[in-house]
């Protein structure tokens, strides 16, 4: 059976062609072969569509634009992967190799002296954890509009705790922060399970009281509407905690983490918006280039991005190729007083 027309990973070495001859025009010896870098194939994540036929449009492409991958993120350690896709999904992979380490690690040191490093080690591991619904279609009633649930942006968290994990996912218009907590299974006993008496608090993984339970200072009107969502994987249960909406008139294309741990911009193309992560019913708007008049607008906003070391610091980039950098400490609009 031929394999022409199957769309595979090639899992074979990627190295450049040996070099002619042996030395450069300035004289200095060329690398050989065995000292370039050799790239490897190492894993796919996710399922490759049934291989038939040999276009691009027939049964072999994607069966469905809703898998498109549209925004992907590691956390800080790397010990997760998130991926959110044009169906409005956010899928969490998790490192499964870190167990051979501790293994590794935990071997009598004569072994670990005798053994030889010489390779270096094999690439990391990731394996399917869970996913859950993060946006589903809107309609703006007062732009008649229609907002797709597509994952534009996703931003990692600081953990609450060891088994919870928290991120930021946006579409066009709304940014929703998530809180996905991982919990043993329950035990199969004849006991009854003990249940609690008080409401479960914003650091404790998701239970079956917290579906039920209004949050306190809530009210029915609330602009702060918790969706809960309950078990969505093995071992994992996922929870909307804040809906940052009705700020953008035009699309985010970007969203950031402040490394004080407490706000973000979200980034739409004429302004930036600065929020608390623990405030959903009002937000700062830091830049603004929309123009008294629309047709004398010249450039957009096309990303803005925090300093990972400086909480104070901005940065946002136009279309017409322009980086500006913003010290929020000197303005409360920082539109003006940018440094290019």
């Amino acid at each position: 059976m031929s394999n022409r027309g199957r769309r595979r990973r090639s899992t074979s070495s990627i190295a450049p062609s040996p070099a002619t001859s042996s030395s450069s025009s300035s004289g200095y010896p060329e690398p050989r072969l065995s000292q370039l870098p050799q790239w490897k194939f190492s894993q796919v994540l996710g399922e490759l569509p049934p291989a038939a036929g040999g276009h691009r449009n027939g049964p072999a492409a994607l069966q469905d634009d809703a898998d498109e991958i549209s925004a992907i993120e590691f956390d800080a350690r790397g010990e997760y992967l998130t991926a959110g896709d044009h169906a409005g999904r956010v899928i969490l992979f998790r490192r499964t190799d870190e167990d051979d380490e501790a293994r590794l690690q935990a071997r009598p040191r004569a072994e670990l002296e005798r053994a030889d490093y010489a390779e270096p080690p094999p690439p990391p591991r990731y394996s399917y954890a869970t996913e859950f619904q993060s946006h589903d279609p809107e309609f703006d009633v007062l732009h008649s509009l229609e907002i797709g649930e597509k994952i534009k942006k996703v931003r990692w968290c600081p953990r609450p705790n060891r088994r919870s994990l928290c991120m930021l996912a946006t579409n066009d218009r709304t940014v929703k922060l998530w809180k996905v907590s991982e919990h043993k299974a329950p035990k199969k006993e004849n006991s009854e399970p003990r249940r609690s008496t008080q409401a479960s608090s914003l650091q404790e993984p998701y239970s079956e009281l917290a579906a039920t339970t209004k949050p306190r200072g809530s009210s029915a009107d609330s602009a702060e509407q918790i969706e809960k969502v309950g078990d969505v994987g093995d071992g994992y249960s996922a929870k909307c905690r804040r809906v940052f909406g009705r700020a953008h008139e035009f699309n985010i294309n970007s969203i950031s983490n402040n490394c004080d741990g407490e706000t973000f911009v979200s980034a739409d193309d004429l302004r930036i918006n600065l929020w608390h992560l623990e405030v959903t019913s009002q937000c700062f708007n830091i830049v603004d280039m929309k123009p008294a008049d629309m047709e004398d607008l010249v450039e957009v906003i096309t990303t803005a991005e925090f300093h990972p070391s400086s909480c104070s610091l901005l940065t946002y980039g136009s279309s017409s190729g322009l980086v500006r950098l913003v010290d929020l400490r000197r303005s409360a609009l920082c539109d003006q007083s940018a440094r290019t």
